[in-house]
């Protein structure tokens, strides 16, 4: 009775664990398919141990029930690992492998010329961590929203000191923290914030590019090459915030599930009892 609670938990455990973890960011294809494998052979293995027709009903309990609690942990250990991984980990995996800049003015920049030109969101598409320079600072006057069952925020990046021909192409972002002319995304309160962790998600993104638009016709500025950061003070403590919220609730899933499962064989024993 004892492997029949150790071995879909332990399954459990370590499909969410490759689900969740590096080696999904690494070999999305092969993690996929190894995960799916353990999901038809568990399901086959349940379905087969029903079948079997040498065993009494007792006989059959255990490979039945064994069978089913596999095809139940790879299904839930896909399921919630998959959550956790973009979620939590692929951000920070994108954002570690990405480059960081570093003292980077987001309205002006000199030119290898000597002149001064608008710093263009083009040159920094590699970019996961940015620290921007001293002056820096979110422009919330000018902040802007897209709702769609969710509200995008948006407020612009800025250089304060630059006065005309000024580059509009970093913003920073957030879901629900706006409205009523205020925006209070990440650490927008904090003066020390001059950083800013790279937004990727497809989704999103298009929601702040729509929001984008809103500001650009609200305050009549330019985007050309819109790019979309979390404001924070210190990229590298968030990323590693990202990691260790997703690593906990593998934790967490890793107690709780032990139980539950131990909880559900105790109950199927009992019912086998009666029947």
């Amino acid at each position: 009775a004892f492997t029949a609670d150790l071995f879909p938990w332990g399954l459990f455990l370590l499909i969410y664990g490759m689900t969740t973890s590096s080696v999904h960011y690494t070999f999305p294809l092969i993690t996929a398919s190894l995960a799916a494998l353990a999901f038809v052979a568990s399901l086959a293995y349940a379905v087969s141990s029903y079948r079997d027709r040498t065993k009494t009903p007792e006989d059959k309990f255990y490979p039945v029930y064994m069978g089913v609690a596999l095809t139940l942990a790879v299904y839930l250990g896909w399921i919630m690992g998959d959550l956790s991984f973009w979620g939590f980990m692929q951000p920070a995996f994108e954002a570690d492998h990405l480059a960081k800049y570093s003292n980077v003015n987001p309205s002006i920049e000199r030119m290898w010329s000597g002149e001064m030109a608008p710093t263009r969101g083009r040159q920094f598409q590699d970019a996961g961590k940015i620290f921007f320079s001293h002056k820096t600072v979110v422009d919330v006057n000018r902040s802007a929203s897209f709702r769609l069952k969710e509200t995008f925020c948006v407020a612009p990046i800025i250089d304060p000191s630059c006065e005309e021909d000024c580059g509009h192409d970093f913003w920073a972002v957030g879901v629900g923290c706006c409205g009523d002319g205020e925006f209070h995304c990440g650490e927008v309160g904090n003066p020390l914030a001059k950083s800013g962790v790279r937004e990727l998600a497809d989704g999103r993104r298009q929601m702040f590019r729509l929001a984008v638009l809103q500001a650009e016709g609200m305050y009549r500025l330019t985007s050309t090459h819109p790019l979309f950061f979390y404001w924070v003070q210190d990229p590298i403590k968030q990323v590693n915030a990202w990691k260790m919220a997703g690593w906990r609730r593998y934790i967490i899933a890793m107690f709780i599930s032990f139980f539950v499962s131990l909880l559900i064989l105790l109950m199927a024993l009992k019912t086998a009892r009666k029947l």
